[in-house]
């Protein structure tokens, strides 16, 4: 199928910060609203893409496509996904209404936040057909691969919401990946080049988001960390985290700025992550070990 991965553009503000975890904050404004790399949307592409789909990713957001643009191309799409959360959404639904008139058979699946912790009221507009809750790749894979095959199976895919005639039904939790090393490392081709990603604490351009563990045993009030990616804390190994950064230095980024709530929590992680980096002599800007670093014992 061909699929589209959107951060939709905004005729309200010049930035506006979809985030899984924190919903959608300083919308609009500049210093402090960073402007990430859409990583969520990469993953889920990536994920489909090794699945035999055709998948495009547009941040319009930060490359500023206005809607019209999208509205020409959309005839050429099957589905698209995107992330909304609680103070994006209105803008969200009444985009995704207009690329349904452009295209009365395309398929909206709506992830993040607003689904998550929602899903009635992100199904009360028509304009959304599927909604995605929590940890996505696997959902919308499994729920790409079933719509591609016809016919009703796709309804009993787990993690989903859908309107049945009137009714709202919400399927089951799926699981959640237990290894996070099955998950592939994005592929950051889907990424406009020379896009105007911003972060005030980043020093070497080019840039990029990673992630390399989700989860929380925490339960605290202002963070949704352990409802959305669940109370167990997983990570991917040393050995996967090195991978995507030698794989990264090779496409000529100059620093990763991770995304992690409890990048250190496992220790023991930590100092293998630092060891194959001196070991594999990996540097690049802001970013040069030569002997071993002993950390902290507050990591």
């Amino acid at each position: 199928m061909n699929v589209l991965g959107l951060n939709p553009p905004s005729k309200y503000s010049k930035n506006v910060a979809r985030d899984l975890l924190w919903g959608c904050w300083c919308k609009g404004r500049r210093i402090a609203g960073v402007q990430f790399p859409p990583l969520p949307l990469i993953y889920v592409a990536t994920v489909l893409e090794q699945g035999g789909h055709q998948v495009d990713v547009v941040d319009a957001q930060a490359q500023g496509i206005p809607l019209g643009e999208i509205e020409r191309k959309i005839s050429n799409y099957d589905i698209v996904f995107l992330i909304s959360a609680t103070m994006s959404y209105q803008e969200d639904v009444s985009i995704l209404q207009t690329l349904k008139k452009k295209n009365p058979h395309l398929i909206t699946i709506m992830f993040g936040a607003h689904p998550t912790f929602l899903p009635k009221d992100a199904l009360s507009d028509h304009s959304v057909d599927i909604i995605v809750r929590k940890e996505a790749e696997f959902i919308i894979r499994d729920l790409v691969n079933a719509l591609s095959l016809g016919g009703d199976q796709w309804k009993q895919i787990k993690g989903i919401g859908y309107r049945e005639a009137d009714e709202v039904i919400i399927n089951s939790d799926y699981s959640y990946i237990d290894d996070l090393d099955d998950l592939p490392i994005p592929n950051r081709k889907f990424l406009a080049k020379n896009t105007d990603y911003y972060n005030p604490i980043v020093k070497y351009i080019p840039w990029t988001t990673a992630l390399s563990s989700r989860g929380c045993p925490g339960r605290c009030t202002f963070c949704t960390s352990s409802s959305y990616y669940g109370p167990k804390y997983r990570t991917r190994t040393a050995e996967n985290v090195v991978r995507e950064i030698v794989d990264l230095t090779e496409q000529g980024f100059n620093e990763i700025f991770y995304r992690d709530e409890l990048f250190t929590l496992d220790r023991k992680r930590v100092f293998d992550i630092c060891q194959i980096i001196i070991a594999q002599k990996i540097k690049f800007p802001g970013f040069a070990v030569s002997k071993p670093v002993l950390l902290p014992m507050s990591c």
